[in-house]
């Protein structure tokens, strides 16, 4: 793994949220063999990312995979919501001894969803097993939240999905996908933020 690069910006999201994100690139990574694999953390301090159930977390991080180029204009883009219990890579190539991602087949140059025209994203839920907060992350005390992390749902999910959009400076999605097992992040998407998305999807 290369050496770790941090860097920090803090800004305001639609939600009057002020957030400071550290991006760890190449740390933690989970798929080593693709270049496009991140982290960020991002800083919900003082107030805390506040979750429907009253609970808050101060500190959330995001695992997300990148494919194809953004364009200038950032108008090209691409959200794919992943099953349930899995994880952010899409397509391939596949990490070391592991299968392609769950939608190789769907997501890469020339293909259905055509990485030569847009940038698709994905990203681990919050909640998730595969890099991003959730049960077996280290909680404030040092040690994993296990079953004392707080319950989430899916507009909790939808809502971390849309800061990471923010923190990349996204106003607009082409489209949303689901996986088969995601369509309510979809319809999360549609109930709060369907004036951001050109063409959702839900099959």
């Amino acid at each position: 793994m290369k050496k770790t690069t941090f860097h920090s910006k803090e800004s305001i999201n639609r939600s009057g949220e002020r957030i400071i994100a550290v991006e760890q690139s190449e740390t933690r990574s989970l798929y080593p063999s693709h270049e496009g694999d991140y982290s960020v953390e991002f800083d919900f301090s003082p107030a805390g990312f506040t979750l429907e159930s009253g609970s808050f977390l101060n500190r959330v991080v995001v695992n997300y995979q990148t494919y194809g180029t953004m364009s200038e204009k950032k108008d090209n883009v691409i959200y794919i919501a992943h099953a349930l219990t899995g994880g952010s890579l899409v397509g391939g190539p596949p990490p070391e001894g592991k299968e392609n991602g769950w939608w190789e087949p769907l997501v890469g140059p020339g293909k259905a969803i055509d990485t030569d025209r847009f940038f698709v994203i994905s990203s681990n839920v919050l909640g998730g097993c595969y890099g991003t907060t959730g049960p077996s992350s280290l909680s404030p005390s040092g040690k994993p939240y296990a079953m004392k992390f707080p319950v989430v749902t899916i507009r909790d999910m939808v809502r971390l999905q849309k800061v990471l959009m923010d923190y990349l400076g996204i106003e607009k999605l082409q489209a949303v996908e689901p996986s088969p097992q995601k369509k309510m992040d979809i319809l999360g998407w549609l109930a709060r933020y369907s004036d951001l998305i050109s063409v959702p999807v839900v099959t």
